[in-house]
């Protein structure tokens, strides 16, 4: 069957895809569909197709038969032709964390090659960032653009189209209280609005933006407004929590944390490995790095290396260390890093990310190497969006 943009199809969506899609088939074309639930029946029209029919794209513009778990969204900017922003705000919340749970199996399977026998399979599930319970009102930093009217909003799903708005139900109450939203900004202006201890922070794309303070339990960190900060206001704690529990380091180990940002895993776990331990955080951004500087400058056996982490690795002179901690961007560490580190044969290795896919590979690549995943753990710190975060502890295999 060869379809066009355009087309209406009427399929039955089958399972959950990464990217905030439902797999659907017609004529034996599969089809990705934005804002279904699997299990419904549904009108779809198709709105993109790759070159080669490699992939099509399509919106769920008519259900037919619904899912018990769609509810109406809270927010009326959500669903088809409107904001990006959420994925899946349709779909209640418990089933939204069972999706999750099922695309990281998925990934895993295809992409990891994991046994489908596997436990670590069948125990995946996907935890609530702390005490959030209802999916909203958690962001504590949002990238807004000014529309041709000056007016904050967010652009439409796989569009440049700006959706102008007055609000959004997953930031933080501070943040819709800013008077930025009230401002006049120049049409395609990026603002971003950041919450933290010091209140709400605006940082325009035209001006350099300055420090804020971060409080996770006892720890303070100085990060950057327009920085890399988890945007959950319960991740910091939850990841560094987690990041404890599955590496449980030991006084006196050397502890290595590549992607490090501002040092926030590194700063957190310090008192474990003790004053005879031995820090040392890797971070390409060297605003990042500065940062991280300070907010380990307490820890006298801290280090930060300001250096891309794959060309720090191949020239390194480290032989070896005890613990890893690696949180990549979404692209994933790659072959050569996960080579790299895992020649220096750690008793562990923490694998924090943003991406199943990447993750899946990425462990894939570290089985050849002689690590297997013992314990995968997810965290929903991004509700109502398909976006997970993943925990995968690393161990060797023998």
């Amino acid at each position: 069957m060869t379809l066009v943009v355009g087309d209406v199809v009427e399929l039955e969506l089958e399972r959950p895809a990464h990217g905030g899609y439902c797999v659907g088939r017609v004529g034996g074309q599969v089809v990705f569909a934005r804002h279904g639930v699997p299990g419904e029946r549904a009108r779809v029209e198709i709105t993109e197709i790759g070159s080669g029919n490699r992939f099509v794209r399509g919106d769920v513009r008519e259900v037919l038969l619904p899912s018990p778990d769609r509810i109406r969204p809270a927010c009326p900017h959500a669903g088809p032709g409107k904001c990006g922003g959420c994925d899946w705000q349709h779909v209640t919340l418990v089933r939204q964390r069972a999706m999750k749970a099922e695309i990281i199996r998925e990934q895993m399977l295809r992409i990891g090659h994991l046994d489908p026998q596997d436990p670590l399979l069948a125990d995946v599930d996907v935890q609530a960032c702390g005490d959030d319970r209802d999916g909203f009102g958690y962001r504590t930093r949002m990238d807004f653009v000014a529309d041709a009217r000056g007016r904050l909003g967010l652009r439409a799903a796989r569009s440049h189209d700006i959706i102008a708005l007055q609000q959004c139900p997953l930031a933080v109450n501070a943040i819709n209280e800013s008077e930025a939203w009230h401002q006049p900004w120049r049409a395609g202006a990026t603002i971003r609005l950041a919450a933290s201890r010091d209140g709400v922070t605006v940082a325009p794309d035209a001006a350099d933006a300055p420090t804020v303070h971060e409080q996770v339990g006892d720890l303070t960190y100085e990060v950057a407004a327009d920085g890399f900060w988890q945007v959950h206001r319960n991740a910091a704690k939850a990841f560094t929590e987690l990041a404890h529990a599955m590496l449980q380091p030991r006084p006196g180990e050397f502890l290595l944390d590549l992607y490090g940002g501002v040092g926030l895993f590194a700063c957190a776990l310090a008192e474990h490995v003790g004053a005879g331990g031995r820090l040392m955080v890797v971070e390409s951004d060297r605003r990042a790095g500065r940062l991280a500087r300070r907010n380990l400058r307490r820890f006298a056996n801290a280090e930060v290396i300001v250096e891309r982490v794959d060309r720090w690795l191949r020239e390194r002179m480290l032989s070896r260390v005890d613990l890893v901690i690696v949180d990549p961007p979404r692209a994933g560490a790659g072959k050569e890093v996960m080579a790299e580190v895992l020649r220096l044969r750690p008793r562990a290795l923490l694998y924090v990310s943003c991406d199943p896919a990447s993750l899946a590979r990425d462990i894939a690549f570290a089985r050849d190497l002689g690590y297997l995943p013992s314990r995968l753990q997810a965290i929903d710190a991004f509700p109502q969006t398909s976006h997970i975060e993943s925990f995968a502890l690393l161990i060797p295999s023998s």
